[in-house]
């Protein structure tokens, strides 16, 4: 089931870059040409250039609104879980769970009274946005690229909620009716629990087009290394210990022998010399 749930979550993180989009309308372009200074996020922007092309965006719309039901599933599923049903505590932590002693929890409570006093002040005194408001220097570039106007979308907001509904009401369905647990789950999803399971098959499609190729021109860059770097080297390297295993052969240190070789190369200076007079 966990393996389920993991693969469901890679669909959430795929589906969470997309928003929902109106269809192209007359209205959609009133909006943009209405934008002025407002501020809003990029995803906004998206948002009106994708009113203008429905057919491309219509794959991210459905996206976002199944990724609402799959979110509303799973969190309230382990709500579900969690307090509601019997206990679930393994053996191995004990049979008396209790609270975290006061010095790991004392600081988690400071941070959250602090954290909701101050987003609540900040909220209300408007405090950040005054704030930031004295530098329209740095401001101006964000504010004119994410010029959108505030707008409620009631169609929208209606479509998600609903989305987030069937996923809460799913969750509540298979839970309480038992028909959450392992096995009966595997049979109610079928061939998809397989491909839940797998994950897609995201690993073996990623090992083939990814780590497979590359794992190859590791393969082919460690020859070139080993028979064309390492042998040009070695040969250059055999080639100055040949001339000295030859050089070593006439210092060989007996008198007798150098008396020769320098008999014999005067001979050859003397012959060399009476060929070039007389030529």
């Amino acid at each position: 089931m966990e393996e389920v749930l993991r693969a469901l979550g890679h669909v959430g993180v795929a589906a969470t870059l997309a928003r929902p989009f109106r269809p192209a309308s007359t209205r959609s372009r009133a909006w943009r040409a209405a934008a002025t200074g407002d501020h809003a996020s990029t995803a906004e922007k998206v948002g009106l250039d994708a009113l203008d092309h429905p057919a491309t965006w219509r794959v991210l719309f459905w996206m976002s609104l199944v990724t609402a039901g799959l979110t509303a599933f799973y969190t309230f599923r382990a709500v579900f879980m969690t307090f509601t049903g019997p206990t679930r505590v393994p053996d191995e932590a004990g049979h008396h769970a209790h609270e975290s002693p006061l010095p790991m929890t004392g600081p988690l409570v400071i941070l959250a009274v602090a954290s909701a006093l101050s987003g609540w002040w900040l909220f209300t005194t408007h405090a950040l946005s005054d704030f930031l408001a004295a530098t329209p220097s740095f401001a101006a570039p964000a504010v004119a690229a994410t010029a959108v106007p505030h707008a409620f979308h009631v169609d929208l907001a209606v479509q998600g909620t609903l989305a987030a509904a069937i996923g809460i009401v799913v969750a509540a369905f298979g839970h309480f009716g038992r028909r959450s647990d392992g096995p009966q789950l595997e049979r109610f999803l079928g061939p998809l629990r397989t491909l839940f399971a797998e994950k897609f098959y995201f690993d073996p499609i990623y090992s083939g087009l990814i780590v497979k190729p590359l794992q190859g021109l590791a393969y082919l860059a460690a020859l070139v290394d080993r028979l064309v770097v390492d042998g040009l080297v070695d040969t250059l390297a055999r080639v100055p210990a040949g001339l000295g295993a030859v050089v070593r052969r006439l210092q060989s240190g007996l008198l007798q022998r150098y008396a020769l070789a320098g008999a014999l190369g005067t001979l050859l200076i003397v012959l060399a010399l009476t060929w070039r007079l007389r030529g």
